[in-house]
């Protein structure tokens, strides 16, 4: 995954993540908090990703994103 950031949207919720850790969930990521983030991590890889509307019911049941990007299954991204 190298040094990178991804922002997950997921209906009103974001999680950031970095190198495959959850290190922020709110409900907005702001931009600040990004540009912070990536000079503290010396990155500009960013990626933006969305969950479908299965990944939206599943994330509602869990009620947070999981501390792993790799734990989000793959046919919830839209």
């Amino acid at each position: 995954m190298g040094n990178t950031l991804i922002v997950l949207t997921g209906d009103d919720w974001e999680g950031l993540f970095y190198n495959g850790k959850l290190i922020e969930e709110e409900h907005s990521i702001h931009k600040s908090e990004l540009v912070n983030r990536m000079k503290q991590y010396q990155t500009f890889d960013v990626r933006f990703l969305w969950l479908n509307n299965m990944g939206l019911k599943w994330i509602h049941n869990e009620g947070s994103f999981p501390s792993n990007f790799e734990d989000v299954p793959k046919e919830y991204f839209g």
